[in-house]
This record gives structure tokens, sequence and C-alpha cells, in this order.
């Protein structure tokens, strides 16, 4: 039963299912204390993963006239925020964002700090549940993950350590169709960032990761959309180290017009983009 209540592409039909069935056990009078708390935690779980299911079996029980315990589902408890970063409903994942960032010593909205140890079980827990969302592929979880960061994106980024949080984001930006809204996201979170404090290997890593492959447009792959080449043009280009040499604005700006093209076919990078790219390295050498 656990299996089937923590897996997470489970049909809403069986979560109904088995939430009808762990009200009915948790409900009765004959069962033990010891199988009620089970059905107790896996309901907790259930809650969180479907609510929507676990109220229509609650519901079904009320309409058929049938006793719930009232606190067989426990929907407050504050360990839940480290459960909802693997529910199957985007609004529970969202919930659980504030708690995670309080856990990795962080104030969701604003850049007060919370002192916790750097190597605490709650806070680098906390950070692995951030990383999961990170990589979710429903927009509004990322909209309101980076929401909550926006005035502590350096701190944010600190906690997560720059390697890691590229390389959670990084197969978002080589895909053949990256979810274009998701990256918008994400470009827009890497064009706020101060770009000087980061060391040389993370500087080159971000922009080979994360700008890189999109500059590599084919037909079928388009490149940045018109917002974010606007984002990109703003932020991360003009404050990258990498990318404010003339040379490269130049190369950037003939690879967007090849891009708008009604005829790409290909590579979008020209000769003189190439050129740039490599030229940009040399003066970490």
């Amino acid at each position: 039963m656990n299996s089937l209540v923590t897996y997470r592409s489970i049909q809403p039909e069986l979560a109904a299912t088995i939430a009808a069935r762990l009200l009915d056990i948790g409900s009765d009078s004959s069962s033990s204390e010891e199988t009620i708390e089970a059905s107790k935690a896996l309901l907790t779980t259930l809650v969180e993963r479907h609510p929507a299911q676990v109220d229509q079996a609650r519901l079904a029980r009320v309409s058929a006239g049938k006793e719930t315990a009232d606190s067989l589902v426990d929907q407050d408890t504050s360990s839940m925020a480290f459960v909802n970063a693997y529910s199957a409903d985007a609004a529970a994942r969202i919930r659980s964002i504030p708690p995670l960032l309080r856990a990795m010593g962080m104030s969701a909205g604003d850049d007060e700090d919370i002192e916790m140890e750097e190597n605490s079980e709650d806070r680098q827990s906390a950070v692995e549940k951030i990383l999961i969302l990170l990589g979710d592929d429903d927009n509004t979880v990322i909209e309101a993950l980076y929401s909550q960061v926006e005035q502590s994106s350096a701190k944010f980024l600190e906690v997560l350590q720059p390697a890691t949080y590229i390389s959670t984001i990084a197969p978002l930006f080589d895909t053949v169709k990256p979810l274009s809204a998701i990256r918008s996201q994400h470009l827009a979170f890497i064009s706020r960032l101060d770009h000087s404090s980061f060391s040389k290997d993370d500087s080159v890593n971000m922009f080979m990761s994360l700008v890189f492959p999109s500059l590599l447009a084919t037909a079928n792959r388009p490149c940045f959309s018109q917002n974010e080449w606007s984002t990109l043009e703003k932020g991360f280009f003009a404050k990258h180290e990498l990318t404010s040499s003339n040379e490269f604005k130049k190369a950037i700006s003939q690879a967007k017009s090849a891009n708008t093209s009604d005829k790409v076919e290909g590579t979008a990078l020209n000769p003189i983009l190439m050129n740039a790219v490599a030229g940009m390295f040399s003066i970490y050498v």
C-alpha cells in the first residue's frame, strides 16, 4: 500500500479508491490502534499528493452516512513540507516552498537570513527538495519558487551551490524542444545575479550549460524568444564577463537576426559568433 501511495504517477481513480479503503479501515471500530495509525500515516501522505481524491472519498462517506474519525487525516503538520515536494499536485508543491526555504536558513520573500547549522539534517533535506522543485515541469511551481527568492537570489544560489544549481536545470536547456515558459523563468533568475561573485569555473559552466545550447538553434529547435533575448541582453549578457565584449554583442546580434528568419536551417551560430565564443575563454587562460 505504501508503494502505491508514494508512487508519483498514480491515477486519480486509483488514489480515490485507496483513500476510500484507508478511511474505511481507519474508521472501523474493530481496527487495532496500530492499524489506525498506519492508515492515518498513509492518508497523511496521500492527502498531500492527491488532496482532491481524498476529499472525494471523504465526501462519499458523508453522502453514504458513514462516520469518519476527525483525527484520521491531518493536513496541517509542519513536516508535510518535506513530503509536498513529491506531491502529484502542483498546489501542494508550491505550498512546500516557504517552509523549505526556512529550513534552508532563508526567509521566503525577503533577504533576511535565519541562522541554521550548515550541515544540519533538515537543511540538507530541504536543499534536496528545492532541487527537485527546480526540475519541476510545471511553470507555476518554478514561478512561485523564484518569486519567493527574488530579494535573496545570491543567498539562494550560495546555499544550493552554483555547480549543483546548474547541473539541476541544465537538462532543460539541452533538449530538442525546451519548455519555453520554464526556460524563461530560469533565464530571468540567472540574469539578475551578480556574476562577478562567481568562480571562473562556475561562470564558464553557467554560460556553456544554460545559454550556449540554445544558441545552437535549428529549424526544429528554436533559439530564444524575443522576450528571452531581451532578458539576456539586459541581464546575463551585460553582466557576465564572458559575454560583455563588443565582439560577442555583435555576434549575438547576428545570431538573433538569423534566428528570426523564416529560412533558418542548421545552426544559428555564424562564424563571427563561433569566433567570439572561442575568444571569450582567452581571458581565463
